[in-house]
């Protein structure tokens, strides 16, 4: 959007726009050839079983396949409920901005020397 936009401002948006590709473009390229490469040559050392790593990877893991497993399996059961709630919550967020209970201002005016 900020790339086809018009008016006073396009020319700063279209340079941010330009930057913002060519970075994903370049991270791309490297999450796909470069970071392949370092990793095929990294050597990880063993965890210590009873060490802090072995702790800490048992609760996350203990996380991950227990509360957030169930948690996303009830949120795709229900995903019709989680996306009204999240329209709802969407439509509450535009009231508040609408109704100045939380004020936007685009583009303030800052005191200059």
């Amino acid at each position: 959007p900020f790339l086809l936009s018009s008016g006073i401002d396009s020319a700063f948006f279209y340079g941010i726009a330009g930057v913002v590709i060519l970075c994903l473009i370049f991270s791309l390229i490297e999450s796909k050839l470069i970071l392949p490469a370092h990793l095929a040559h990294t050597h990880f050392k063993p965890v210590k079983p009873g060490g802090w790593r072995d702790r800490f990877n048992q609760r996350f893991f203990g996380f991950v396949n227990g509360t957030y497993r169930n948690f996303v399996k009830a949120c795709t059961h229900w995903r019709w409920t989680v996306f009204a709630v999240f329209c709802g919550l969407l439509l509450i967020s535009a009231a508040l901005v609408k109704s100045n209970y939380v004020r936007v201002i685009p583009n303030p005016k800052v005191p200059t020397d």
